[in-house]
């Protein structure tokens, strides 16, 4: 790993872009594993140059209110994919193999099999989410699938061509589809979910992992000072600070 990085940096790289040459030969691995080429991802565990400086890309409001009009006809199974991540966090592999077994209706959860780490975990259904999940079990293919590729009868396996389409039609730049999943822990942590909660749903292994959605947005920011003004005993009313109260003779 760290030969990688040091063979990287002396072609005069700047840090910013050893990073994305590693995340890019790890991307490739991991592709390369997931078709049984091989068996290993050499990249894993090299520490980023300049990990510092790593800014989180989540989907604004306003880009949202442009990019869901854009999701219709051959695109529609693009908005179904884009409003459960928003609302579960859940990794873009998570949610093209997703089963119909394994969303509860009782319990009210997405039993989640984890792509990354191999660990499963439950993200509770939205009430958003449920009319379109109980659409898309009643819909699964032959196979159960929820986005089952009708000629393959396997998982749809890519939607790149879609989403940049989309995007442009959209007009916004710069933002991955794993961006999704960003736009979710971010919107989780500004909405007060306690970091446990989010890491737990995301299906984080490390809590720092999760920590980068703290105050990753303006309004996070902004409650953050307005919190610490509250917490202030300069900004309480003089009216509220206790005192005595002596007893007439």
């Amino acid at each position: 790993g760290s030969n990688l990085s040091k063979f990287l940096w002396r072609t005069t790289r700047a840090p910013a872009s050893v990073d994305r040459e590693i995340q890019l030969l790890s991307r490739i691995f991991s592709l390369a594993i997931e078709r049984g080429e091989v068996e290993t991802n050499p990249c894993k565990g090299v520490k980023m140059l300049n990990a510092g400086n790593v800014i989180t890309r989540y989907l604004t409001p306003e880009e949202e209110e442009r990019l869901l009009p854009v999701l219709t006809g051959r695109r529609s199974h693009l908005l179904d994919i884009t409003i459960i991540d928003l609302h579960t966090g859940m990794r873009r592999t998570e949610i093209l193999t997703l089963h119909k077994n394994q969303i509860d209706f009782i319990r009210g959860s997405i039993e989640v099999i984890g792509t990354k780490n191999g660990k499963s975990r439950s993200v509770p259904i939205h009430p958003t989410l449920r009319p379109i999940l109980q659409r898309l079990v009643e819909k699964a293919g032959p196979n159960g699938y929820l986005f089952e590729n009708p000629k393959t009868g396997e998982p749809i396996r890519d939607i790149k061509t879609a989403w940049a389409y989309a995007l442009r039609d959209a007009k916004i730049e710069g933002l991955r589809f794993h961006d999704l999943r960003h736009t979710f822990g971010t919107r989780a942590i500004d909405g007060g979910a306690p970091l446990s909660a989010v890491k737990e749903v995301m299906g984080h292994m490390d809590i720092h992992t999760t920590m980068r959605y703290v105050h990753a947005t303006d309004e996070g920011k902004r409650r953050a000072v307005e919190a610490a003004a509250r917490g202030s005993v300069k900004s309480a009313p003089v009216t509220n600070l206790p005192h005595k109260v002596e007893k007439a003779g």
